[in-house]
């Protein structure tokens, strides 16, 4: 989902998961440090990460050519927002 409204920038997976393959751009790293106030992990203190690589592959990393990211038309994108607000869609707290 994307949009122009800075509130939505950091969710921006649109952008993200077509560049992203999971056997390629996928790293576990396990028995790492984490918060001792996460009561999901096995042993207290230590649980596991995970990396993922969602950038645009420069030459080498992959054969793939790469396009051109879309531009949007500015005034589908005020509109849509203007709608969304009306609705109170991702509405800040």
């Amino acid at each position: 989902m994307t949009t122009s409204t800075p509130r939505l920038e950091r969710c921006d997976l649109g952008r993200s998961l077509p560049v992203w393959t999971p056997a390629r751009d996928t790293v576990l790293v396990e028995n790492t440090p984490i918060d001792y106030l996460d009561f999901a992990s096995p042993v207290s203190g230590l649980g596991s990460k995970m990396g993922l690589d969602a950038t645009n592959k420069w030459p080498g990393e992959t054969q793939r050519e790469w396009g051109r990211p879309i531009k949007k038309d500015p005034a589908v994108t005020a509109r849509i927002d203007a709608i969304w607000d009306e609705l109170a869609i991702f509405k800040q707290q």
